[in-house]
């Protein structure tokens, strides 16, 4: 999950288009439903991903050669971090949204806003960081005869 989080932070799912059959894209955005965009989002941004850092991580025996470090808490505090901002910033939205006037709902999309740019740096220098001391820390690979 985490490898595919950082997959997603450094590729945007329209790098794919390339690969894809160009008959999946012969409709615009525009002419498709709210509901088949996400689809489409989901399944570039997730799907394909996952299936990319599953393969890498069984043909390279990834999870036997981790060191436990601080790299892996490190990384694993900012998918913490950055799926609870997730999951908050709908439900604050709701919250806000059923305050009359829409005040509430203006004052808390900017202090989160103002919250997620705060933290987004250093959790991406956290990020960047730990993976990379987990990559630096791997185990050899064992050859077997």
């Amino acid at each position: 999950m985490v490898l595919v989080y950082f997959f997603n932070k450094h590729l945007n799912y329209v790098s794919f288009r390339g690969m894809l059959p160009p008959d999946l894209f012969s409709r615009k955005p525009k002419d498709m439903t709210s509901m088949e965009v996400s689809s489409w989002i989901f399944i570039l941004k997730w799907v394909i991903p996952g299936f990319v850092v599953i393969s890498f991580m069984r043909i390279t025996n990834f999870a036997q050669r981790v060191n436990y470090n601080w790299g892996v808490i490190a990384v694993s505090v900012v998918v913490f971090i950055q799926v609870s901002l997730m999951i908050i910033k709908p439900s604050i939205y709701y919250l806000a949204s059923q305050v009359q006037g829409g005040g509430v709902t203006l004052v808390a999309m900017n202090y989160f806003r103002i919250l997620q740019s705060y933290i987004s740096i250093p959790l991406k220098l956290l990020l960047l960081a730990g993976t990379l001391k987990i990559f630096l820390t791997l185990k050899p690979v064992e050859k077997t005869p």
